[in-house]
């Protein structure tokens, strides 16, 4: 084989890589990628005459390399500072760098077939051969994307200038902050935004953000990937995400009045759970009276939630990594609160013992510590019921942690409140007791409270807004009637800063 040189194919290299990158030094860096790559291949190549489809073989996968490696580097650049996009600087007649600009804007099926057979150069047989496609199909989509570009490239929609900011959690079991790093880039949360309510295409997202159609790809990819975007039929997408705005905002703002009118009955019945409470002997941790009748009060409300409530929550999904749980977004800005507030984890001793639980409520002051591990849990159970503490560094972790408090004659005091099974079951008995009188006129107001919040989810997130109204039954407690027996001094507030958790045996 005689020697092969590449000097004929440089300029028709960087064209291609031109109009397939977004800057001139994207286009110089492919380029140069390209044709090292084919220089190292080229051994493989054992046909001089199959030059070029080796060629452009290459040069496709290797754009495709390049575009997962720059595209999230351009997607972040192009939503979160706009400011540093390069200019593009050629030589290139205005109207045909904005047909390239269009062009870049279609999705694939449509760009590909542009790119290869205007600016490329191909017959619509040697386009099919190099898609893999039949020739009538090629001819079909040729028609429909020069329709495409007549009809639906439109010029830079607005938003692009005025990115969305979304803060993105998740609620559920097995699941933690790594599972939403492929969802906290600006263009993907940018996304999840658009296609919140009606399936978009990626034209229509491209226009939308003013990002290049395959940039949006590629995000799109990530999200399916993450469960966070569906694609409901063929090209169109949809968002699995909940997003919550300022319309949920001015809506559970608006329905406190339903909860408001039961604050009288609800701190009637926390004195009475509070004062029978007190004759069970459990584990106190001498916390203040003001503070226990707020952590009965919640603790009563989960308990009661499994009778009384009108609202039943749907399983979360199993997700891609195996655990059941949903994302949620909340449009950024502040002042706004998009729910009543509650934050409640737990742990167990599942690992180990199977014995007692770890739940930790954050509300109206209460400030939130970390759950406690399988040792710890073993640890604190050990120290309640008399036994030898034999794990020091357990201990020593503890310790700091604040769960664990060494008196100065040297005994250990476990710092949540705790109940054995028997103890928590005769509370949950004080709590019918003292709740169920009114507990029909509060499913009545949320019901009614479901009613409305339900019309502000699209069909296919209603799933989410039942876990959301059902979530109500006890956020309703925590904030708004929380908030309205305390300014009617029906009770005292809650110690600022404090913890409200407690250990509860279950085996």
């Amino acid at each position: 084989m005689h020697p092969i040189s590449l000097e004929p194919y440089t300029e028709r290299v960087y064209a291609y890589a031109l109009r397939r990158t977004f800057s001139q030094e994207e286009a110089e860096e492919l380029s140069q990628d390209i044709l090292l790559t084919v220089l190292q291949e080229l051994p493989r190549l054992k046909d001089e005459s199959r030059l070029e489809p080796f060629l452009w073989g290459i040069a496709h996968r290797v754009t495709l390399r390049f575009r997962r490696t720059m595209g999230k580097r351009r997607r972040q650049m192009s939503w979160d500072d706009l400011s540093a996009m390069p200019a593009q600087e050629d030589d290139t007649p205005g109207e045909y760098a904005a047909l390239r600009r269009q062009v870049a804007m279609l999705s694939a099926q449509w760009r590909d077939i542009l790119v290869l057979h205007y600016f490329d150069g191909l017959s619509t047989r040697e386009t099919a051969a190099r898609l893999s496609l039949p020739e009538g199909t090629v001819t079909w989509r040729l028609s429909q994307a020069r329709k495409r570009l007549k009809e639906e490239s439109y010029p830079m929609n607005e938003t692009a200038l005025h990115p969305v900011q979304l803060y993105i959690g998740w609620s559920g079991s097995d699941c933690g902050p790594d599972r939403l790093l492929a969802i906290t880039s600006a263009l993907s949360q940018n996304l999840l935004w658009l296609c919140r309510e009606t399936p978009q295409t990626v034209e229509a997202l491209a226009a939308h953000t003013g990002v290049p159609a395959y940039y949006i790809e590629d995000a799109l990819r990530e999200l399916m990937q993450r469960d966070a975007i569906s694609e409901i039929g063929r090209g169109r997408y949809r968002s699995e995400v909940a997003v919550y705005t300022p319309e949920h905002a001015a809506y559970f703002s608006k329905q406190v009045s339903l909860f408001t009118p039961l604050a009288e009955d609800f701190a009637v019945a926390l004195r009475q759970l509070a004062n029978g409470a007190k004759a069970l002997g459990h584990h106190t941790a001498g916390r203040a009276e003001n503070d226990l009748i707020w952590l009965y009060g919640i603790m009563a409300m989960v308990h009661l939630e499994q009778t009384w409530n009108p609202i039943t929550p749907p399983p979360h999904p199993l997700r891609f990594d195996g655990g059941r749980w949903t994302y949620h977004g909340y449009v950024a800005q502040p002042g706004l609160k998009y729910h009543y507030s509650l934050n409640c984890m737990c742990s167990h001793n599942l690992g180990s013992r199977g014995t007692y639980s770890h739940t930790v409520y954050r509300f109206g002051g209460f400030a939130q510590r970390d759950m406690l591990c399988d040792t710890q849990i073993n640890l604190l159970e050990d120290v309640l019921h008399g036994q030898p503490v034999d794990d020091p560094v357990t201990a020593a972790q503890t310790i700091e942690g604040g769960y664990l408090h060494r008196e100065e004659d040297g005994t250990l005091l476990v710092t949540p409140a705790a109940m054995t099974l028997p103890q928590y079951r005769q509370f949950c008995r004080l709590a019918e007791d003292a709740f169920a009188p009114f507990m029909p006129r509060y499913q009545a107001a949320l019901r009614q409270f479901a009613a409305g919040c339900m019309q502000l989810f699209p069909p296919h997130l209603s799933d989410a807004g039942r876990r959301l109204c059902a979530y109500v039954f006890r956020s309703a407690f925590a904030d708004p009637l929380r908030e309205a027996i305390i300014s009617r001094s029906l009770l005292p507030a809650p110690t600022k800063g404090q913890y409200c958790d407690v250990l509860v045996q279950f085996k």
